[in-house]
């Protein structure tokens, strides 16, 4: 219901199949992500995938991108803390999923992603300081395990600060 916020994301493969990636609901399991590929020679769906958290807490994805190696990245938060998820861009198949939970481990919410030159997945978002408000937490994760491998926090005194945009470059 909010038309302000977005809601699916839309990534092109090598052979011209298309992935729609989106959040759906379930009264058993809330807001879970969901995508779904279609077969760019016909429209009928090759695959579906549908990625639940744990329960009934709600996974809201933020952002899906494409990464060098075909795979699918989603972010977004999931009972208050962010997700990343990767999954096999050919099969569907969950390759890892992973979070980040901010320092005072009330409300973090990834809302950017990025791939770096050397695979790593970054993600940045608004995430709950000490005394700060939100602050942007950019958080980088190795592209194989999900592993959590640097984090980056920036508190624009006295502000809640929201990032828009992200980019990773070899400078």
């Amino acid at each position: 219901n909010n038309i302000e916020a977005r809601t699916s994301w839309l990534a092109q493969m090598d052979d011209g199949d298309v992935v729609m990636g989106s959040r759906t609901w379930s009264a058993t399991t809330g807001y879970d992500v969901v995508l779904h590929r279609y077969a760019a020679d016909t429209g009928e769906v090759a695959w579906t995938y549908r990625w639940n958290s744990g329960a009934s807490r709600a996974d809201d994805p933020r952002e899906m991108i494409r990464d060098d190696d075909g795979n699918l990245l989603v972010c977004g938060v999931s009972g208050g803390d962010y997700f990343v998820l990767k999954v096999d861009g050919a099969t569907g198949q969950r390759l890892w999923d992973t979070g980040y939970h901010g320092p005072p481990n009330w409300w973090d919410t990834a809302l950017v992603l990025a791939e770096a030159p050397d695979g790593t997945v970054v993600t940045s978002g608004l995430s709950d300081g000490n005394t700060t408000g939100w602050d942007v937490a950019t958080v980088g994760f190795d592209p194989t395990t999900g592993a959590f491998r640097w984090d980056v926090r920036h508190d624009g005194s006295g502000q809640s600060d929201e990032p828009r945009a992200l980019v990773a470059s070899a400078q």
